[in-house]
């Protein structure tokens, strides 16, 4: 005679419910990979950068750094590199150090060093927002001594730097370089600047930039800003100005641009315009294909030479335009 089981409500839940932490510690545990060995993780690390620091006497403190290098460095002791400085380092050295490697492997500009600088005090160090003379009284003032006479020369001696060097900033770090344009242009052969605040009258800000730039003749420089469609007017209302009053009257031997950047906000302006200002900058860094069907190795050499001549940098031609360029030229009877 079969077995009768009698189960009442409370029985047929504890049942159900042990059941139902068996099978979900049954999934947890088949779910858990098998722990990694932690040397093999770091062997397989993907690295971008490294910390380092420098002490300022100007500013009294040890200043964090974030660097990177290019892919090339260790196996090019003798190659010299260009300088992408990043103020607001701490926020940007990510995906400006992903732009500078993605445009130097397309052949759309050199390999560069990037030395990221984050804030310590970003209000002592940025302060005032509107252009003031670079005086120790002022934050800009301090900050900008440190970064002319303490922070480029260590990092030309401690790494292999040419003398073509790029300043980035945003918002109030974006006025400091805009300020920096005027106080000496020759400090920087460019100057990126993504939503500067310039304060309640921009118009006089402009025409105190262009007063001052007025005083030097160094050669060609290059200064690229832009605005959002949707940041705050205190910010974006500085765009009409400084184009007009540039047009008006800026330099011949400064190239400027001011972008308008539709529907983009306050936070979302600063990677466009690195990357915009980047291609600008290295424009003539990029193979004319037109030009190498017609000139062959006339032609690279020439662009090498220029570009060594331009940035300092070493143009070299990847395999990848070699070959196609080589087939091209052999179908065409060029078998020089």
């Amino acid at each position: 005679m079969p077995l009768k089981f009698q189960i009442n409500h409370r029985s047929a839940l504890a049942i159900f419910l042990v059941s139902v932490l068996l099978t979900s510690a049954n999934i947890g545990i088949a779910a858990q990979p098998a722990e990694a060995d932690q040397s093999d993780l770091v062997a397989k690390a993907i690295t971008i950068g490294f910390h380092s620091s420098v002490y300022s006497e100007t500013l009294a403190e040890n200043r964090p750094l974030q660097i990177y290098l290019p892919a090339n460095y260790q196996s090019t002791p003798n190659t010299r590199y260009p300088v992408l400085y990043l103020l607001d380092g701490d926020r940007n050295f990510h995906h400006a150090t992903g732009l500078v490697d993605y445009l130097a492997n397309s052949m759309m500009g050199p390999p560069m060093i990037v030395v990221a600088i984050p804030n310590t005090d970003r209000n002592r160090d940025f302060a005032p927002a509107a252009l003031a003379a670079p005086a120790d009284s002022t934050g800009q003032g301090r900050f900008y001594t440190f970064l002319k006479t303490e922070l480029i020369p260590h990092i030309d001696q401690t790494y292999p730097t040419n003398s073509y060097r790029i300043l980035w900033g945003h918002s109030a770090t974006a006025t400091f370089v805009l300020n920096a344009l005027a106080w000496d242009p020759e400090l920087f052969q460019a100057y990126l600047a993504a939503s500067p605040s310039l304060g309640r009258d921009p118009a006089a800000v402009a025409d105190a930039v262009l007063a001052a730039l007025a005083t030097f003749d160094p050669t060609p420089r290059s200064f690229f800003t832009c605005f959002g469609t949707i940041e705050d007017e205190r910010f974006s209302r500085a765009a009409p100005v400084l184009k007009d009053t540039f047009n008006a009257a800026a330099p011949d031997w400064l190239t400027w641009r001011v972008d308008w950047y539709e529907g983009d906000s306050h936070m979302t302006t600063p990677h466009q315009n690195l990357y915009d200002g980047l291609k600008r900058i290295f424009a003539p860094w990029r193979i004319d294909r037109q030009k190498l069907m017609e000139g062959g190795i006339d032609y690279l050499r020439s662009q090498q030479q220029g570009m060594r001549e331009r940035y300092g940098a070493e143009w070299s031609i990847p395999e990848s335009v070699i070959g196609p360029a080589a087939r091209s030229l052999l179908f065409q009877g060029e078998h020089q």
